[in-house]
């Protein structure tokens, strides 16, 4: 119970700064409608992960510390949920492992072909992930287990034109040339540490988000010039049609959030950001960082032995009469 007190102490603490930092990124992607870049979610999970304290104190104690009999209880209750969770995303991979083995390899010559041009032109991949056919509610995605792999959604890759094919093959070669799917599970080990904390679930949705933007412009960058901003919008447009008539409700049927935030996606893709917007976006994210990492160190004084501490050695008044 020690080691699993501790160790809650440690959670409760970096939870809360991650969650400091993820605060202030909502309030530059919601309020001031900054496009944030992907290092900046990769920065949020390190926040999540990485305890950052002021040198002189320790994160667990040398003597053993008495906890109140509520927080035993608190700490028992987030091991068990962390441990629900992790047998879920266990259990989800290997589902997906499982259906994925069931897909069929693409054999068709257009489609193959397609898919051979964009691997080759620009993306650098060492090995071509292999190409299926499968029943999804998108499109198309990358699913990484133990390798990445492309599946198509048959039923709308055949319907696509050899331009639309080009955009949604770039795309999802990007997201394995980028590592976003290693990425996204990082968020999922972040999940599965702070259950409770429903601000790291909204982290790790707009860090998904965040990962299709990004891959959006760098997409349009490698297509460049087969295709031009607006044909790639223009592609991702008739992905929804062709998802609405073939029934798949993940994509056809996007509700009101869902289509801010596709309206926002085109609006990144077809008009950039200025310069000066470009440097007010890492002085505004560098200032978060700066304030996260000093409220970090200054609320460690007081979370961790010795309680609280100063940094030239010498300790606090604590209230208590000698």
């Amino acid at each position: 119970m020690q080691t699993l007190g501790n160790l809650f102490n440690i959670i409760i603490f970096v939870g809360a700064i991650g969650s400091v930092f993820t605060v202030m990124l909502l309030f530059l992607r919601k309020v001031l409608r900054f496009t944030l870049p992907l290092w900046v979610g990769a920065l949020g999970a390190a926040f999540y992960l990485v305890p950052i304290v002021v040198p002189q104190v320790k994160l667990t104690p040398p003597e053993e510390t008495l906890w109140i009999r509520g927080y035993e209880i608190a700490s028992v209750i987030w091991m068990a949920g962390a441990g629900a969770f992790l047998i879920y995303y266990l259990l989800r991979g290997l589902f997906a492992y499982r259906a994925v083995k069931r897909y069929s390899v693409c054999e068709d010559e257009r489609i193959v072909g397609i898919y051979s041009e964009c691997a080759a032109n620009g993306l650098n991949l060492s090995i071509m992930p292999p190409l299926l056919f499968g029943t999804l509610k998108d499109p198309a995605c990358v699913v990484n287990i133990f390798r990445p792999v492309v599946i198509l959604n048959k039923d709308i890759a055949l319907k696509l034109s050899n331009r639309e094919l080009q955009v949604v093959l770039y795309h999802e070669l990007i997201h394995i040339r980028r590592k976003h799917c290693f990425a996204q599970h990082i968020y999922d080990i972040i999940s599965v540490l702070y259950w409770f904390n429903p601000l790291v679930w909204i982290a790790k949705h707009e860090f998904a988000y965040t990962c299709e933007m990004d891959c959006d412009n760098h997409a349009v960058k490698s297509i460049s010039p087969r295709a031009t901003a607006k044909e790639y919008t223009a592609a991702m447009l008739r992905l929804i049609e062709l998802s609405s008539e073939v029934g798949n409700s993940g994509f056809g049927e996007i509700g009101a959030l869902s289509f801010l935030m596709m309206k926002q996606r085109f609006v990144n893709i077809i008009h950039k950001p200025s310069k000066k917007r470009s440097a007010a976006v890492i002085l505004a994210v560098v200032l978060c960082m700066t304030l996260t990492v000093m409220l970090s160190v200054a609320a460690s004084r007081a979370m961790f032995y010795p309680y609280p501490a100063y940094t030239n050695g010498d300790y606090e008044y604590t209230g208590i009469s000698e």
